[in-house]
């Protein structure tokens, strides 16, 4: 879960960002502020993972703040403004994201996803790292039976449990050993060694039966050895 601070003079504009970090399942927002100094103090004692900060903010900018706090480079920042004026100066900064006003979900989505990778937990190569609901949940490659694609989600299949998470086929395939886990259609990722046998275009294995389909079945023989 990514801890995160709100630092905005615009009552409208934290309302907006307060509403989307509480739909989201990955951020926890733990404290709001209305100026850069009550932020500062706050931050002397107490610590976040990510500032969702304001540039046009009352007698000191939010990029004067981080130039002068170079602590802070120990936290993710992203920026808030309703111009675009200072782009060139969060790269100078090191800034994880610039967010323009009025702000939609589906970008502060976005934005919380590359925080989410930033602040993923470092585990094994024979190790996937998964997110369910709000935990990070390491699964062993070993213990991976099939995957099946659900859209924007995929279902993880292991010997006691079922895991449904956010992910593409795509990107989940390619975190998999290819030596042992091959694809036999759009929506099936197995795992060599759970195939009890192969007859035709039907796949038997320890959880049951999935499909070879026509498009993937060349490649997918030629990984299985046949």
């Amino acid at each position: 879960m990514i801890r995160a601070i709100i630092v905005d003079d615009e009552p409208i504009a934290r309302e907006i960002i307060r509403d989307y970090c509480e739909q989201s399942t990955s951020v926890e927002l733990i404290q709001e502020f209305d100026s850069i100094i009550k932020a500062a103090l706050w931050l002397k004692t107490n610590s976040c993972d990510v500032i969702f900060l304001d540039i046009h903010m009352p007698r000191v900018t939010g990029i004067d703040w981080l130039r002068s706090q170079p602590e802070l480079n120990q936290t993710q920042v992203v920026l808030i403004s309703a111009h675009s004026d200072f782009v060139s100066d969060s790269y100078e900064l090191n800034v994880k994201d610039y967010l323009l006003k009025p702000v939609s979900f589906e970008r502060f989505q976005k934005t919380v996803l590359r925080l989410s990778e930033l602040n993923k937990p470092s585990v094994s190569s024979d190790v996937l790292l998964i997110r369910v609901e709000k935990a990070w949940i390491p699964i062993k490659t070993v213990d991976i039976l099939i995957i099946q694609g659900m859209g924007d989600y995929i279902k993880i299949f292991t010997k006691d449990s079922n895991y449904l998470t956010q992910e593409t086929m795509k990107a989940i395939y390619d975190k998999l050993p290819e030596h042992q886990f091959g694809k036999p259609h759009k929506s099936w990722i197995v795992n060599k060694s759970s195939i009890q046998r192969i007859e035709g275009n039907v796949i038997f294995h320890s959880k049951g039966e999935i499909p070879i389909s026509l498009h993937f079945k060349d490649d997918f023989l030629r990984w299985f050895g046949i």
